[in-house]
């Protein structure tokens, strides 16, 4: 999908994610005095992409820092990922990368608020780009290597990171067929659901050969919604080195229960769905338009 030309939004107040943003830069500062400078100028950017990614990379070493026994600077110095993050005596990295805002907009067709119901895009094709750029990172590194792939955009935030969409990262979206009868002018026999694994971000395109083995999992962070915010997981179906779920303990991750699909394409996730802490947007725009 080509990305239209588009003005960029509003400005970013960073406030709201200020008790993520005050910490880790207390903590970077401490441990990287010079990665704690490069993020500083980030964060002072006029590109507002450059202060959004600066923005997630704060929030996602405070959602980790609670879930993780030891957290610490990656390898930056190298060009490799974000954090070194320790659980339990085993250790995984996790590089940060951020969806604009800008990007999201033009990708889903969402705006930052709410308007009314509209057609819209997911992020799975985003995704699947944003990992297949980092998953060199993961190459030499000799432990899991899960890339989270971040927005702050407010409405994809709601809508586009729930379990529905992304699990579209594991096998793309699904769709229903069936055998049509030139003669009778319909389809015949009963119906069954497909998927051409078109955009899975761990398989070789229209294929299960898998691809982007240095990556052993991705989380998809919806920070746009902070301090509520939502993390889900895809773990690859066959790994250079598996993730062990559990490490991130409250993280739902989506898996297929067999592999290679025999030819049946069978998933779960490994923890239950639980209702959110507060309605969606989307919900509560409902329910307004049904009281009226």
């Amino acid at each position: 999908m080509k990305l239209a030309q588009h003005s960029n939004p509003a400005p970013l107040d960073i406030g709201p994610w200020g008790p993520s943003i005050r910490p880790y830069a207390d903590w970077l500062n401490r441990l990287d005095p010079a990665a704690a400078r490069h993020w500083a100028l980030r964060l002072r950017s006029p590109e507002l992409a450059s202060v959004e990614g600066a923005v997630a990379e704060a929030v996602a070493w405070d959602f980790l820092s609670h879930r993780v026994d030891r957290i610490s600077p990656g390898v930056l110095a190298t060009g490799g990922p974000d954090f070194r993050c320790e659980r339990a005596g085993l250790t995984f990295y996790v590089e940060v990368t951020n969806l604009a805002r800008s990007v999201v907009t033009e990708w889903t067709g969402l705006s930052e608020e709410l308007t009314g119901p509209r057609n819209y895009g997911d992020l799975t094709g985003l995704i699947k780009r944003e990992v297949s750029g980092k998953a060199g990172q993961g190459r030499n590194l000799g432990a899991p290597y899960l890339v989270l792939v971040t927005t702050l955009h407010g409405m994809a935030s709601h809508i586009c990171v729930d379990r529905a969409h992304v699990a579209h990262v594991l096998h793309s979206t699904t769709a229903i067929s069936g055998d049509f009868d030139p003669d009778r002018g319909e389809v015949v026999g009963p119906l069954r659901q497909i998927t051409r694994m078109e955009l899975s971000t761990f398989t070789k395109q229209f294929s299960v050969d898998p691809a982007r083995r240095n990556v052993s999992a991705v989380l998809v962070g919806g920070f746009g919604t902070y301090p509520d915010v939502r993390v889900l997981g895809v773990s690859h179906p066959d790994p250079a080195r598996p993730f062990d779920t559990s490490l991130l303990h409250d993280v739902p991750f989506f898996e297929f229960t067999a592999w290679p699909p025999d030819p049946r394409i069978l998933t779960r996730w490994t923890l239950p769905e639980r209702e959110p802490k507060r309605r969606s947007l989307m919900r509560a725009w409902i329910q307004q338009m049904q009281a009226r």
